[in-house]
């Protein structure tokens, strides 16, 4: 469940960073060196990091949620 949460959640930061990095020009240019012919936005490793870091929050809340309910409702 974890590795869900963590794909769903890097495609959907993605998406919003995309055009977040557009707007304030945080992309690649291309020049002489370059493979792309377009702007690239340069926020691949911002969207892992935060989504590592959401979907482990999530996950240690949920999993704590669990572990209360399981002592609430056990006994």
């Amino acid at each position: 469940m974890n590795y869900l949460l963590f794909i769903f959640l890097n495609i959907f930061l993605i998406i919003i960073f995309s055009a977040i990095a557009k707007r304030i020009k945080l992309v690649d240019v291309p020049n002489h060196r370059k493979l792309h012919s377009s702007n690239i936005p340069l926020i691949g490793g911002i969207c892992i990091f935060l989504s590592i870091l959401l979907s482990t929050i999530l996950f240690e809340i949920l999993k704590l949620e669990f572990h209360i309910n399981l002592i609430y409702f056990s006994g």
